[in-house]
């Protein structure tokens, strides 16, 4: 069960979601190694195929807009 369960998880794709609370400040654009942040209308915009999921840029967000699921 436990490893079927697993399993499951990894076969899982991982993404990075920005929330709606996101305030626009831009710490997470300027942490981001790779570019794939950019600020559009006021929030936070990943590009799909730079982003590498390194996770950077949540640990900068002061509100916890940013998480890797």
């Amino acid at each position: 069960m436990v490893a079927q369960l697993l399993t499951q998880i990894e076969a899982t794709p991982k993404r990075l979601l920005i929330e709606e609370w996101c305030e626009g400040c831009g710490a997470c654009v300027r942490r981001c190694p790779n570019k794939a942040l950019q600020l559009t209308a006021g929030k936070a915009e990943v590009n799909r195929m730079s982003c590498v999921l390194c996770g950077y840029c949540g640990a900068v967000c002061p509100v916890f807009a940013l998480k890797i699921i």
